[in-house]
């Protein structure tokens, strides 16, 4: 498969403008339902510099989807139901088919996270590489988030990887975590909104990928992923303005109700296995130690509770089967392959975002198998040779230190903004927080200046290195903006 010529990707500014049309229950909101999750501050998880970075990920029937972690639990009025729900995946995996989307590839190990792999994606004409992948249960198609660090786009991708077709969601729609296919996979489901900082404006909603007509299911909070259950229900995290709790549907919008994931309070998230029919769901209970809860879905979805694995003090997002007694959980960059009593078995780090088991047969194997310090730095090929030289051991350094102090559930990014005249550079730099940080070329050897932050500008700051000195024209003096007299 050819990654980088794609004649036939359509013209994106002769796409039509999606038609939008209403389910009889569309105008249903969070107001006339009654959460059953305690009362939790919902984020969304962002990366700097970094443009989409979903909050949940979706493929292979894998969904997730978070709310805040570690909040104050409310008390709420769930019924304790005594019966719980097991489930056993009724057959083993085979090597090399636990999958995860890394660095704009699809990345795999085998059921002890070993043998890993990478197999290439397609890349678009503009720059924009896959983040997130998600997969039909049968692999006859997939879902493809791109990104370039700006802009977004997504596309669904046939059965070979190859680009198939780009989704356009019209009226200013953009997607909020990642989608679900339906059953039979001629439509997603996924949330959307107009304003990310306005919970009020997400709604769920029907794609379909034939017509492109966009249906409202329902005016909800919903925040991040949706999961499509092999009944054709609908799993979806919901944010009502005063609690977060996860909801279920049926396939048109109708009978929304909640779910009873006790012991669980905070920082609540789920997946869903569609191997197994399984959703897992992650987070604390009210002693605030970390656990993961699955259940057969029918079972979850009638009243049972949770089988509880203990995982304190790890904070896992989303979780698999692996085989009938271990499960794969991923914690940010690190996974860990636990058993149902909560031991780590193995740990996989340099993880990525969870696709599910694939058959990777079809699948063109990378012909770098080790990961390419041009892909770890963003920007780094279009730097100048001796900027290159200079800041891959410093990238080196930081990412070791990075790992360290988050024990692997983060890592050390950098992004090179900009380099001009091969004497000035910016860098967007960041383990558990960061920003910008600025180099400045002396006598011929790159310095990291005193400089941080998302721009320079204080006189004295501008003033002290000859290229921002040249090109800015106004900078603050004593809390005022002045004209600068040097350039």
């Amino acid at each position: 498969m050819n990654n980088e010529n794609h004649d036939d990707q359509p013209n994106i500014n002769s796409l039509n403008p999606t038609e939008i049309t209403e389910s009889q229950e569309a105008q249903n909101t969070v107001s006339a339902i009654q959460p059953l999750a305690p009362a939790t501050k919902w984020y969304k998880k962002k990366a700097f510099l970094v443009g989409l970075i979903a909050v949940v990920v979706i493929g292979g029937g894998i969904s997730a989807w978070a709310l805040t972690h570690k909040s104050t639990p409310k008390q709420t009025s769930q019924t304790p139901v005594t019966n719980t729900a097991t489930t056993t995946p009724s057959t083993n995996l085979q090597p090399n088919q636990i999958c995860f989307t890394r660095l704009a590839h699809i990345v795999c190990v085998d059921s002890k996270g070993q043998n890993r792999v990478r197999y290439d994606l397609p890349k678009l004409q503009n720059g924009q590489t896959i983040t997130n992948l998600v997969a039909m249960p049968d692999q006859s198609q997939y879902l493809a988030y791109f990104s370039d660090g700006n802009n977004n786009s997504v596309w669904t991708l046939n059965s070979k990887l190859e680009l198939n077709k780009q989704l356009n969601f019209g009226g200013g729609l953009i997607p909020d975590g990642v989608g679900s296919f339906s059953i039979d996979g001629k439509s997603i489901v996924l949330a959307l909104d107009t304003d990310p900082s306005n919970s009020e404006r997400q709604g769920i909603y029907r794609y379909d990928l034939s017509s492109g007509i966009l249906t409202k299911l329902i005016l909800t909070g919903a925040n991040g992923s949706v999961a499509v259950l092999k009944d054709g229900h609908i799993l979806y995290g919901s944010w009502d303005g005063v609690s977060e709790s996860i909801h279920v549907m049926n396939a048109d919008g109708t009978d929304v109700r909640g779910l009873n994931y006790a012991p669980l309070e905070v920082g609540v998230q789920f997946s869903y296995d569609w191997r197994t029919d399984t959703v897992f769901v992650s987070g604390a209970d009210n002693q605030s130690k970390e656990e993961i809860g699955y259940a057969n879905s029918s079972a979850l979805l009638s009243g049972k509770t949770l089988s509880i694995i203990p995982t304190d003090p790890n904070q896992y997002s989303s979780a698999f089967f692996t085989k009938s007694d271990t499960i794969i959980a991923f914690e940010g960059a690190k996974a860990n392959i636990i058993d149902l009593k909560g031991t780590v078995v193995a740990t996989i780090t340099q993880a990525g975002e969870p696709i599910g088991p694939l058959d990777t047969s079809s699948f063109n194997k990378s012909a770098e198998q080790t990961e390419q310090i041009s892909e770890q730095i963003s920007g780094y090929s279009s730097a100048p040779a001796d900027f290159q030289a200079f800041i891959a051991p410093h990238f080196s350094q930081q990412y070791a230190q990075c790992t360290k102090a988050t024990g692997g559930t983060q890592e050390f990014g950098l992004s090179v903004i900009e380099v001009v005249r091969d004497t000035f550079a910016q860098t967007g730099e960041y383990c558990q927080d960061g920003g910008s940080v600025y180099y400045d070329k002396i006598n011929g050897t790159w310095t990291k200046t005193t400089l941080n932050g998302q721009s320079i500008s204080n006189c004295s700051d501008v003033n002290k290195f000859a290229y921002t000195k040249e090109i800015i024209a106004t900078c603050e003096s004593n809390g005022q903006v002045v004209n600068n007299t040097n350039p």
